[in-house]
């Protein structure tokens, strides 16, 4: 609460500061007669306004009508400044981001295949509008097939075809005034839960954009605070059966222990309902082409019901943070054995600012029903039923550019289970990615 009133407080000084800097601009044009000074204060500090988002937008309002009446007033009542005004209350609600990725791609040590090198790319370009203090509206296009939700990159070489483009995101995100740390999406949107800091798409790729509604809520406790987040997911609408859905929701908690120390500990649940509803194998059919989890039939072999604990541990005192992380991961309504999963992990280095790097290195090993194969990672050349490591570089190279140079290395947990292969060879996959935020 103290440190929400000096918040509060700052915020009220600066909106004091600024009007005094308008009256003070108005004065000095009625004295002196210096109209090019008073119109840059006056031109400076509406683009201060536009950029200063720790202001209440009624603040912000207030202050821009401001500087609106003396400009018109110095314009002879002209009323064209009015319009600007509304222009600039719009780009000010409008936030526009975007990145695109170059990869170098190889393959090897593959059965039956031979090496393969390949180049990829990814674009992805996305808005929110503030239609208000209370609501957001947002979307966002990427580059990738339609058809496979886990990834947006294109592979060049396609004989010059042009890229597909498609909308992952549409969604509207409700933060009501009257309950604050409170949120509300709907939509298609991105997955919200909290995610191991070292490599965290294990259970659910970052790539994969979920529809239906989610819900969340942060209080802040001690040094630190708490999110609690929900989400009803439709996977499977049909006119003539029940639908696939999922129902997952996390605990997080992150605190501050000492000023070198942090913790943060979170507790995920994935529940999934008629992955198969009457018959219908689109579910089965979509990992791959050819099934990855276990299947009878036409069937799953198993539910899927997965608890996903997850904890990290972050040290300042080295120069650069120190993360050392743990997962677990189990499904509680497998028909077979193999249906656990963990995973350690370690990063040194936070690529932050311009020259900063990251060194990161993680083992997993994750069995073959412990994850649904269609939402988990696409990064390995296995996605389940594996033992696995991950180990990379990345670095800061200026402000929007950052560099990766990464490995990951995986090989069969259990010969014999379903799988692309029976084969117990490490298989490799080295990148090269050039990644640029705009």
């Amino acid at each position: 609460m103290e440190i929400a009133t000096r918040k509060t407080n700052s915020r009220r000084w600066t909106a004091l500061a600024m009007a005094a800097l308008l009256i003070s601009a108005g004065v000095s044009t009625a004295v002196a007669g210096q109209p090019s000074d008073t119109e840059a204060a006056l031109e400076k500090l509406e683009r201060a306004l536009s950029k200063d988002k720790s202001l209440d937008r009624s603040t912000r309002d207030a202050l821009r009508g401001l500087v609106d009446a003396l400009q018109a007033e110095r314009s002879g009542g002209r009323t064209a400044a009015p319009v600007s005004a509304s222009k600039a209350d719009a780009l000010d609600r409008l936030s526009v981001y975007g990145d695109i990725r170059l990869r170098q791609e190889t393959n090897t040590n593959l059965d039956d295949q031979a090496e393969r090198h390949r180049q990829r790319i990814r674009m992805r370009l996305g808005a929110n509008y503030e239609v208000s203090d209370e609501l957001t509206v947002g979307a966002r296009l990427t580059t990738g097939s339609v058809g496979d939700p886990n990834s947006p990159h294109q592979t060049l070489g396609n004989v010059f075809d042009r890229f597909d483009v498609n909308l992952d995101r549409a969604f509207v995100k409700y933060k009501p005034n009257w309950a604050e740390g409170l949120w509300l999406t709907g939509g298609k949107f991105g997955h919200p839960f909290w995610q191991n800091p070292v490599y965290g798409e294990l259970v659910w790729d970052a790539d994969v954009q979920p529809e239906g509604v989610a819900l969340g809520y942060t209080h802040g406790v001690g040094n630190g605070h708490v999110d609690i987040k929900a989400g009803e997911y439709v996977l499977r609408e049909q006119s003539g059966g029940a639908d696939a859905s999922a129902f997952v929701a996390q605990v997080a908690s992150h605190s501050s222990l000492n000023d070198q120390v942090s913790l943060s500990a979170a507790v995920g649940y994935y529940r999934y309902a008629n992955l198969t509803a009457d018959g219908d194998s689109t579910i089965i059919d979509d990992q791959g082409g050819s099934p990855i989890n276990s299947v009878t039939g036409s069937d799953f072999t198993s539910g899927f019901e997965i608890v996903n604990p997850i904890v990290a541990l972050t040290y300042g005192g080295l120069g650069r943070p120190l993360v050392l992380s743990g997962e677990y991961i189990v499904n509680d309504d497998a028909n077979i054995d193999e249906d656990e999963g963990w995973a350690v992990g370690a990063a040194y280095g936070k690529a932050g600012s311009p020259g900063d790097y990251r060194l990161f290195y993680q083992y997993n090993e994750i069995e073959q029903d412990a994850v649904l194969a269609n939402f988990a990672q696409d990064d390995f050349l296995m996605v389940s039923n594996h033992e696995s490591h991950v180990f990379g570089v990345d670095y800061k190279w200026s402000k929007r550019v950052k560099p990766r140079l990464w490995a990951l290395v995986s090989s069969r947990d259990q010969l014999g289970a379903t799988a692309t292969t029976d084969s117990d060879k490490e298989q490799w996959r080295l990148r090269a990615d050039l990644n640029i935020s705009f």
